[in-house]
């Protein structure tokens, strides 16, 4: 959980890793210890040495995983572990153990462990019906999932055009875009939710789950649910490790595979 967290933490507020230049760029202080202090002091160090340690405990807690919790998929399990160990690695620029960690997680036939889009996509875009299915614990594809205070399962639908994916990146760039595989309205099939009242169009991952206070008054506490790792996003990782080490045969069909699931209509790349 430390690692994970100061992680996150560099990539919000540290430069990208680069080998080349690491012990010179600004890290994370890294915390070892419990701190009851009021007001404490750290050093930041570098950013090679906050990597160094987030590998460390990484490789400290690997072998303690286990599946053995009541609800495995709401803490670090073995597949999880793993998989955050791949998108590190890959960050690290280790691609051979980003390919080693995220092989582990997805086995011998990845096509069989990744997300069944087509049923979601079948599902109603109304209510909350898609977003509760993406992120079901009982989703083989889902890895690990995380619940936070938040509104974005209604701001990224309804409300929040400061922080909205508008039509236009949405139609020329992204999810409606013409791209490699085909025509996406066909290639895809799958159905993109829009409210261009508010100028949004998604794909909707993130439900909005209400914690009552009190049900006769509607007031509580809004929550978000996310799928913080899954096997198509694992498969990706290594796809782009294996691109980077030049060994883009490997690349490639992995890329295939995660289209082919997908985007059932999408023609292999080669």
């Amino acid at each position: 959980c430390r690692a994970y967290s100061v992680f996150y933490l560099a990539n919000v507020f540290c430069r990208a890793y680069d080998p080349a230049t690491a012990d010179k760029e600004l890290g994370l202080p890294y915390p070892t210890e419990p701190d009851y202090a009021l007001v404490a002091k750290y050093e930041r160090g570098t950013l090679a040495q906050l990597y160094a340690k987030i590998d460390a405990d990484i490789q400290e807690a690997l072998p303690l995983l286990t599946n053995t919790y009541e609800h495995p998929k709401f803490h670090f399990n073995t597949l999880s572990g793993n998989a955050f160990a791949a998108r590190f690695y890959l960050y690290y620029r280790k691609y051979d153990a980003a390919i080693k960690y995220a092989t582990a997680v997805l086995g011998s036939s990845p096509a069989s462990k990744l997300r069944d889009w087509s049923t979601w996509n079948a599902l109603s875009a109304n209510a909350m019906v898609q977003p509760n299915a993406y992120v079901s614990s009982t989703n083989q594809a889902n890895l690990m999932l995380q619940v936070a205070y938040s509104v974005w399962g209604y701001n990224s639908v309804l409300t929040g055009c400061k922080y909205s994916h508008g039509a236009r990146i949405s139609q020329t760039e992204t999810l409606e875009a013409n791209g490699p595989w085909g025509d996406s309205q066909d290639a895809a099939g799958y159905t993109v939710f829009y409210n261009n009242s508010y100028s949004q169009h998604c794909l909707r991952k993130v439900p909005l789950l209400i914690e009552y206070t009190d049900v006769q008054a509607v007031t509580g506490y809004a929550h978000s649910e996310m799928s913080v790792f899954n096997t198509d996003e694992t498969l990706l990782v290594r796809a782009e490790a294996y691109a980077l080490k030049g060994m883009y045969d490997k690349a490639l069909e992995d890329v295939n595979t995660e289209m082919s699931k997908f985007m059932p209509n999408a023609k292999a790349l080669t």
